[in-house]
């Protein structure tokens, strides 16, 4: 969630430094603090187009997060560490100081007969470095039979291990 956040604290500065609408854009290259590039057109659908009424309100919201007295994110810094970090070191906000953050991950709730050392972390740590894919769509992940087989290839056809929540 914290690269979330950094990109909604961006938003107004990208905002600033590209005029046309992203889907415009083929070849551009958004830059967030604390994150890898991203293509123009392949930014969120509500972002796409600067006309777009929805384009307006998380332009709206994304400017008055730097007047916050505090946000509260659920992630930890294990997690994120990079995004954790342009946020903390006001890479993310140009115009204005970083408003307090507050991390408060994980906020999962241990099972009281899960062992302290689950067969997952034991899996994982025996896996070579950087040969393993986590894929977590949270709470939010909806889709239809035929972009969970297109997810399912596209992992097959990685031909990395897969970790998932």
């Amino acid at each position: 969630m914290a690269c979330i956040l950094a990109a909604y604290l961006h938003f107004p500065t990208i905002h600033k430094q590209i005029h046309n609408s992203f889907r415009d854009l083929s070849a551009t290259e958004i830059h967030v603090p604390g994150l890898p590039p991203i293509r123009a057109v392949h930014m969120p659908e509500p972002v796409l187009a600067r006309d777009d009424p929805a384009y307006h309100d998380i332009l709206y919201f994304s400017s008055h997060l730097p007047k916050s007295t505090g946000i509260i994110v659920n992630t930890f810094e294990d997690l994120e560490p990079i995004p954790i970090n342009a946020i903390a070191d006001g890479l993310c906000v140009v115009d204005s100081p970083t408003p307090p953050i507050h991390y408060i991950g994980p906020l999962i709730a241990e099972p009281e007969n899960r062992s302290r050392d689950p067969k997952c972390l034991k899996w994982l740590d025996s896996q070579p470095k950087r040969s393993v894919v986590f894929l977590c769509f949270g709470s939010r992940g909806s889709f239809s039979a035929e972009q969970v087989r297109e997810i399912g290839k596209g992992l097959e056809r990685s031909g990395h291990r897969l970790l998932g929540c």
